[in-house]
Order: structure tokens, then sequence, then C-alpha cells
């Protein structure tokens, strides 16, 4: 049994003041494996699980990110494996029925003190890595994918050699079909990359290391002196286990950790691959593994050209130790991320102008979104704009830390007392840290476009009400955007512009349209007169018909299976185009493709983007004066509200001042039906061939339904044509005219689990 933690000696102490938290509820996403997290965030499934998990700001932005990347083929793209850092893999054990039982990072199972089931003794243990911890790791990929790189995880046990870890990654590779792979890997991963490389070979085209500990870090020591940041919080979650016990009895039992020690190289002022060199009291290393760390590490791969690194910087991070009165004191300066000291990253021969610098935390590199258009740049050409050569200066003084005053930090730590769901998500801040709250911008699914955009002075506070308020700083362009809460049948405006995707029937907004123009519009999409390709623009006169515009412009989605961000901008600018050209100066539309699953902040970021974009080309003399956006939803409404509210103190504004204003669209009399009353709305279905080997075949399959929580989801799929005909076969001779309805419905669900993606189904 588990020895229960002591009580702490002094009363006026932290860890004495704070109450034990309760555990935490069974159902978590902490529990679930990362694959079913990506694919409930692709179909909408388990929002407020997922919600719990990612936090709500992030799972709407990452559901964006993932519904644009699934819009994005990248097979036959550049493969790239991403590589976590140290605790950046959940490890998992196989329970019933085959089942992934996930112990790290689950706040159940620490908390019922089950963490010792990780310890390395030398037996082989029953946990493995099963993925990637995608709070901090998810954004990049999904980035990646959209940029058009075939990234996927490269997840591995942290706790085990690098010797082991780099022999699996060689692996790997070997076996990747693809003729040249890249790495991106953040912290431990950078190691284990540089361990792989002799055996990968030429085969490995480039490695970018995101803070990564070429020559050590300070963090393994104090994580085997119980004084490190996630040590302390883990401790708090535990039931059964003080931070010393854990220090002691585990994480002073993995390779992995030791490996990653400071390098004689670059310190050297007490031997810390000796044990009778760390304090006598205390949690404390094992001499054999100590023993073992010169040799693994000098294995590690030198840099060459392929080697690229970005560094953290500008963050209070441990640089060296001393001993001070029988415990380890600690010398912390700016020079690092929070983890891996400056000098330590710097691996000797990556030349100067492949190493670039971020004012950021050792967490959160992965998520900072500066160091995601980096890495793009870099995996595709070698160079980057994204970020600087030169590190940024500091002036903040260095100081000297005791072992005791790191725990009574950590312990500080805010939330630290509760430990509810939102700091769950915190717990591994210090190594793999979600994305903060303030790169919504960079964060949204939009094209490179949006992802400059920053705030700037001026920006607004959200009021109760917008009337006539204007915004901006008597630049040339003068520009009216109406909110409307309402129909836009009921607006009145010059021109009402709406969407349509290519071979689907025009709906919501469009069919109210249709009403006012005597079904003209059900005729024209029966008459396929609408293509819908990406990018055209159809004009429907109203003429008599009682609609409060001259014109309806549909503007062609294209597919929905490839609507994206890129789609929405481009058809936004096509739009404003056409119009400004014809000196119309004002129109009214709504959020042209949210029917997609897109949320309103991502709508609109595209929208305007595109509409902006136009502008600037299309109308030099600044004719055009007015945009309408209608939103008949009201939580949606008021979404929108806060949302422009928001982007009106961004860099999208800044060369327009605007005039935001906000009506009740008054509702009118309600028109008698003169077309045929629709029925139900159609689900639609689109597979597409992506690659084809001798006896496999890659394909895609995307649903759009009315429905749905997320409107369009698509997934991808491996199919086995000769397992497939063999099948057939079996369904040709059972099924006869003996047949019942149960032999159907049988061969039915093989089909369907054959052919159809598991998020096709799911949503079916």
């Amino acid at each position: 049994m588990p020895r229960k933690k002591k009580q702490a000696k002094k009363t006026g102490s932290p860890s004495a003041r704070r109450a034990k938290p309760a555990a935490p509820a069974e159902q978590t996403g902490f529990g679930l494996p990362s694959d079913e997290l990506e694919r409930a965030l692709l179909t909408g499934e388990s929002r407020g699980l997922l919600e719990d998990y990612f936090g709500s700001d992030n799972y709407n932005r990452l559901r964006d990110l993932a519904r644009d990347a699934s819009t994005r083929p990248v097979r036959g793209g550049p493969r790239v494996l991403i590589l976590p850092g140290i605790m950046g893999s959940t490890l998992a054990k196989k329970g019933l029925l085959g089942i992934e039982d996930i112990l790290w990072i689950n706040p159940v199972e620490i908390a019922l003190g089950k963490l010792t089931s990780l310890k390395l003794n030398g037996a082989a243990s029953p946990y493995h890595a099963a993925g990637a911890i995608l709070l901090a790791y998810l954004k990049l990929k999904l980035r990646l994918r959209i940029n058009g790189f075939d990234a996927d995880f490269f997840p591995y046990d942290w706790r085990r050699s690098l010797e082991d870890l780099g022999a699996d990654l060689a692996n790997k590779i070997r076996q990747e079909p693809a003729s040249r792979v890249s790495l991106v890997a953040h912290s431990m991963g950078g190691l284990v990359a540089r361990m792989a490389l002799p055996e990968a070979g030429e085969k490995v085209a480039r490695l970018i290391m995101l803070g990564t500990p070429n020559y050590g870090s300070f963090a393994p020591v104090q994580v085997i002196r119980a004084t490190y940041d996630v040590v302390q919080k883990i401790a708090i979650l535990d039931l059964r286990h003080s931070a010393e016990e854990l220090s002691g009895e585990v994480f002073n039992t993995f390779p992995g950790l030791y490996q990653m020690l400071p390098s004689p190289e670059k310190f050297s002022a007490i031997n810390l691959y000796e044990a009778d060199a760390w304090p006598a009291e205390g949690p404390q290393p094992r001499a054999d593994l100590l023993g073992k760390v010169k040799a693994v590490v000098d294995r590690l791969a030198p840099a060459d050209s392929r080697f690229f690194l970005i560094a953290g910087i500008n963050r209070d991070t441990v640089v060296g130790l001393r001993m001070n009165a029988g415990e380890f004191a600690y010398d912390v300066s700016p020079d690092g991320d929070g983890t891996v000291p400056l000098a330590f990253a710097q691996l000797v021969n990556i030349p100067p102008q492949q190493i670039y610098y971020v004012e950021e935390g050792h967490g959160n590199l992965p998520n900072n979104g500066a160091v995601e258009s980096a890495v793009a740049d870099l995996l595709s050409s070698g160079t980057t704009s994204a970020l600087p050569n030169q590190r940024p200066v500091s002036r903040r003084p260095s100081r000297i830390v005791s072992e005791k005053r790191l725990k009574e930090m950590a312990l500080l730590t805010a939330g630290a007392g509760q430990l509810g769901t939102a700091d769950y998500r915190h717990l591994l801040d210090a190594v793999a840290a979600p994305p903060r709250a303030e790169q919504g911008i960079e964060t949204s699914a939009v094209s490179t476009d949006a992802a400059v955009i920053e705030r700037r002075p001026g920006a607004v506070s959200l009021s109760p009400q917008l009337q006539n308020l204007t915004i901006g700083h008597r630049r040339q362009r003068r520009l009216q955007l109406t909110l409307a809460h309402g129909s836009i049948t009921d607006v009145d405006s010059q021109a009402y512009v709406l969407g349509v995707f290519r071979n689907v029937a025009p709906s919501g907004a469009a069919m109210a349209i249709d009403q006012r123009l005597d079904g003209a519009i059900t005729e024209f999409t029966a008459r396929r007169m609408f293509s819908g390709d990406v990018g055209t623009v159809f004009t429907v006169p109203v003429g008599r018909n009682p609609l409060s515009a001259d014109m309806v412009l549909f503007a062609g989605l294209g597919s929905f299976d490839r609507f994206n961000a890129d789609v929405q901008q481009l058809v936004a600018e096509n739009v404003i185009r056409v119009l400004a050209r014809s000196r119309i100066d004002d129109f009214a539309t709504i959020l042209i493709g949210a029917g997609s699953g897109q949320s309103v902040t991502a709508v609109l970021q595209n929208l305007l983007i595109g509409f902006f974009r136009g502008l600037k080309d299309a109308d030099p003399r600044h004719r055009f004066r007015s945009i309408t956006i209608c939103e008949a939803d009201r939580a949606r409404f008021a979404e929108m509200k806060a949302e422009v509210y928001r982007l009106a103190g961004t860099s999208l504004f800044e060369e327009v001042d605007l005039d935001l204003d906000e009506i009740e669209a008054p509702a009118s009399e309600p028109q008698p039906a003169r077309a045929l009353v629709p029925g139900p709305e159609p689900a639609y279905m689109i597979v597409r061939q992506e690659s084809q080997t001798a006896d496999r075949l890659h394909y895609s399959v995307s649903v759009l339904g009315s429905g749905m929580k997320a409107a369009v989801v698509t997934a991808r799929q491996d199919f086995d044509q000769s397992k497939f005909a063999s099948l057939l076969n079996k369904f040709d001779a059972a099924v006869g005219s003996n047949s019942n309805s149960k032999d159907v419905q049988s061969f039915g669900r093989q089909f369907s689990e054959m052919i159809l993606p598991v998020e096709i189904r799911t949503i079916l």
C-alpha cells in the first residue's frame, strides 16, 4: 500500500493551508485516447467533455482548425513527424477488450495514487506511449496540415532511455513510404531525433528543434529533488503520495530523465553524474542510472546543415546551481525559456542563421503562433521571417533561489489549492502547455493573412448597444458596418449576397429569399444554372418581387468537402469586386459558410479579410460605403457582435475608419408560399479517391447535413481491395432467396466498417 502523505510541520506553510482536492469526476477528456479526442473534435461529439479538456475558447478554435485541415488533402505532401517533449506523450496500458487505460496524464488515475505504476524497476512495463498530449501539440499539427504537410505525431515513452527511443524512431522513419521525412521536435524530442539520425541517415530532410536541451537542463535535477513545478502540482492532485515520495519512488527511476541532466561541457561546478555530489537529505538519484548517462549522450548525433533551432528566451530559468547549507541553491536568470538555458539549447555547429529566438516559455513553444509559422516556413524553404535571428535583450537581474523557496513558489501557483478542471489543463504548463487565450487570432481557422492580425491601440470594449460608434484614426477609407438581428429579407439594401455549394440545394436564408422570388432559386438550382464553382458569382434581379433589394448575388463556394478559410476569403473578395466595379455601394449578407460547421469567429474573420482585400484593389476611389451582416439567432448574433468589437481593435481595421451600428430588423408580414413547401433537408456525401496502390485504395468521405453538430465532416480511409472482394463473394454466396433481414444487416455492418471511416459512421 502506498504511504499516506505526511502532515506539514509548519502550520503557516502553503502545504498546511491548502485542503486536499476531491477526486475528479470519472468521465474526462484526459482519459480518452488521442485519436478519439481528434475524432470527436471533428464530428462535434461530446462537446461538453471536450470543452472541459481543451477549454471553451480553445475548443472552438481547434474545432475550426480541425475542420479546415480535414478539407486539405495532404496525401503525397511533404512528410513531417512531430515529436513531443518530455511528459508530452500519454502513457497507457491495454485494458479490458483492448481499450487503452490512460494513466499519464489522467487526473482520475493520479488522484487515486496510481502514478507509482509508472516506475521502472528493470522489469518490462505494461505502459506504453499511446499518443501526444493534444492540449500542447494538436494546434501545431493542424496548422502544418493546413499548410499542406502530411504531419503526424511520433509519441514515445519518455521514461525510457534515449538509446531505445532513438532506435524506435529510426525504425519508424525507415518504414515511412515517403522518400524524405522531416522532424519537428520539442524539448526531449530533439534528443530522440538526434539519437535516431545515425541509423535514419539521409532520409531525414530537416530537423527543427523547439527548445531542445542539447546540453541538458536543470529541470531533471529539480524533478529528482521534488522541487520542480510539475512534480509539486501532481503531488497536490495525488491523494496518497507526497512530492518527495513521487520523486523518490517514481520519477527517479526513469533513464530518460537522467540523460537530460546538465552536460559537463556546459556545467562543471558540480559533477551531477556522481551520486555523492548530491545533497544527503531529501530525494536521491540512483547511482546506477547516473553511471550510464555519459555513454548514452556521447552517441547523440552532432549538428549538420539539416539542423534548425527555435529557442525561447527572457523567461526566468535555472542556469546553474551550487551547494548551500546541505541543499541545492539555484541560479536563476532570464537567459532561457523557463526550463532550458539558452546556452544549453545552442548546439555547436548549428549555423547562426539557422537559430531563431522567441520570447516564450518552454511548454508554450509548440502553441506559439509565430513559432508555428516559422516551423512551416523552415520546412518549406529553410528560412523564415516570422522570428528573429538576434536574441531579444533583457535587463532583468539574476538571483539565487533555494530549494525550499522553489517548493513554496510552486505551491503558490494560481489555482493550485483547488485543482478544478481548468487547473488539470495546466498541470504540465512548464513542459507542455495549452494555447493561451491571447493567441486566439493565431489559432482560428484562418489563412496566413489572418495570422498577422495583431491588437492595436484604440481597441474597444464591449458595450450593451452599438449606436453609430466610430472607430478609427482618420484613415482614407470610411466604412459603415451594421449588424442586423433578424432575417436578411427584412433588411433594406441594394443587394443581398448568399453562398451556394456546388450540387447542394439552397437552404436557410436562401430558402427564405426563394419564397419571395416565387421559387426562382429552386428552379434555377434544378436547371443547374448555379454552378457553385469556387469564385463564381451569379446575379438574380429582384424586379417586382417583394424584396427590399435590387438583386441577389449567389457566390459559388465550391464543393463542401473543400470549403476552408482560403476559399471563404476568395469568395468574399470576388463578391466585393463585382459590387464595387458595378458601382453598388452597399449590400447585406449573412455569415456565409457558417453552415459548414465553422465558428462565428472564423467565418467573420475570413469574410472581412476577403472584403477588405477586394476593396483595396477594386475600389481605389473609396466609393463603397456599407456592409450589413444579418443573423437571426440571438446567441449567434451576440457572438458576432462581440467578435466585431474584438476585431475592431486589431490591425485588420488599421486602414479603415469604421462606423459600427446595430439594428433590430423589423419582422415583415409572412409572405404566402408560392413555391412548393420544401421537405426535410437532405444529407449529402462526397467520396474522393486520393491515391491507389496495387492492393489498397486511399479515399476521403465527406458528409454535409443540417442536423449534425458539425455540419461538414471529412474523414479518410484506407481500403483493402482484396478483403473487400472476399467479403463481397461471401455476401453473394450467403444472401439469396432463403436469406433473412438479419443476414443482410450483418453484412451491412461489415461493409460499413470496412468502407466508411469511423467519423462518418459516428455521425450517420
